[in-house]
């Protein structure tokens, strides 16, 4: 058989996006990944194009935040719970409330950053 134009299926397709809720964000597994497991990620926005760029860092960075901390029995999505963090992503895309909330997928621009658009953002439903 002809397999010319055939690829081999990886169910580990990396995606990475962050979903958000009232209650916090969270970052998905295929993102810590792509970021190759950071201690620290620095948040950069551009609000002119309503974008974020998280990008690894260490801890005595300007603007480091905790990130991801290894444990016994991996889990490697990222949870936030900053309130202030989840108020500006709110007002970035434009709204109050998230009801079920929202999923904002990224892109791998280099290796180690993350462009997440918010201009293209999912309802969760």
């Amino acid at each position: 058989m002809d397999l010319s134009g055939f690829v081999v299926f990886n169910q580990y397709h990396q995606s990475p996006y962050f979903s958000i809720t009232d209650a916090g964000i969270t970052f998905n597994r295929d993102t810590t990944q792509l970021l190759n497991f950071p201690s620290f990620v620095k948040v950069l926005i551009n609000n002119d194009k309503k974008q974020l760029l998280l990008c690894p860092c260490e801890k005595e960075s300007d603007g480091a935040h905790k990130y991801y901390t290894p444990r016994k029995h991996p889990i490697f999505s990222v949870r936030w719970n900053i309130a202030s963090f989840n108020y500006t992503v709110k007002q970035l895309i434009g709204v109050s409330t998230l009801g079920n909330g929202y999923r904002v997928d990224g892109a791998l621009i280099e290796p180690n950053y993350i462009l997440f658009d918010l201009t293209k953002i999912r309802k969760i439903t």
